[in-house]
């Protein structure tokens, strides 16, 4: 058992694909955490899909994609773990690199999260149904938020 489960505290993970929509579901962690801050740890997981399409291949090594991608969530989880901080609320972090509905069906198998806070996603329905099916499948409770 580790350390934190034998406390007693909650790891909520908080997966993202852009600072936008992780600031928002941090945002709502915050609100709801209110005087919880000692019993949650939160998992901030960035999901980066290094897109290399059309000509784009042409000019963009795969390897560059993936460090620009990689960068790109390692600055937005810095941003992210500045605010849980700022609430004394410890926090762990990853960048997840490739598809993000991949990446979403990961989290949502594990056994060590009590549950998965997400942005909701912008568009219809059909637009992100690989990522809402994911989310559906997950073994934990998982609160969207606007």
């Amino acid at each position: 058992m580790s350390g934190s489960a034998a406390r007693g505290v909650q790891r909520i993970a908080v997966p993202f694909s852009d600072l936008a929509s992780g600031e928002r579901a941090v945002a709502a962690l915050l609100r709801e955490a209110r005087g919880q801050e000692g019993d949650i740890e939160v998992e901030l997981v960035a999901l980066v899909d290094p897109l290399r399409s059309g000509k784009v291949g042409i000019f963009v090594s795969e390897q560059r994609a993936r460090r620009e991608a990689r960068a790109a969530g390692t600055a937005w989880i810095e941003t992210l773990a500045a605010q849980l901080a700022g609430r004394g609320i410890p926090c762990r972090a990853s960048v997840v690199l490739g598809p993000i509905a991949a990446g979403l069906r990961t989290l949502g198998a594990r056994a060590d999260l009590a549950r998965i806070v997400v942005a909701a996603l912008p568009g219809g329905a059909w637009r992100h149904w690989p990522r809402r099916l994911a989310l559906h499948a997950a073994v934990r409770p998982v609160t969207v938020v606007s």
